[in-house]
């Protein structure tokens, strides 16, 4: 693309010279020439032309452009990196769920060997007694 860009460039700086050039050498027939073909361009047809033409162009760089669009390494990366956290906090998560269920258990346990009535009752409660149950299924943990 860069090399292009040099071709194209050194093709317009020749074509600036030489139009300066013809201008220095022949200025009347320049200007007529000039003239000329500023009048063709301003009829109705190359009007239409010239636009849909500077409309086409644009429409290819921009699909070009997209489609030129690749995934970069870094958001590649991250998106690995990502993946992982969320794999690694969902492990953590549920071992602290686990724990969670144990220590309750625990608690559970040591409420019920109170001698309080309420003590005991906190105790069922943790584990899920006496709470609602649908379609008389017992509460999963």
């Amino acid at each position: 693309m860069k090399k292009l860009n040099k071709v194209l460039g050194i093709i317009l700086a020749i074509l600036g010279v030489a139009l300066i050039v013809l201008y220095v050498i022949f200025p009347i027939q320049f200007k007529e020439c000039f003239e000329y073909a500023y009048g063709l361009l301003n009829e109705p047809l190359p009007i239409v032309g010239v636009s849909l033409f500077a409309i086409l162009f644009f429409v290819w760089k921009i699909v070009k452009y997209i489609r030129d669009i690749k995934p970069h390494e870094e958001i590649a990366k991250m998106r690995e990196e990502h993946e992982k956290y969320v794999v690694s906090s969902n492990k953590e998560k549920q071992e602290l769920l686990e724990q969670n269920k144990e220590l309750k258990g625990y608690i559970a346990h040591i409420c019920e060997l109170s001698t309080n009535q309420k003590i005991k009752n906190f105790g069922k409660e943790l584990l899920g007694y006496g709470e609602e149950t649908i379609n008389d299924k017992p509460k999963e943990e």
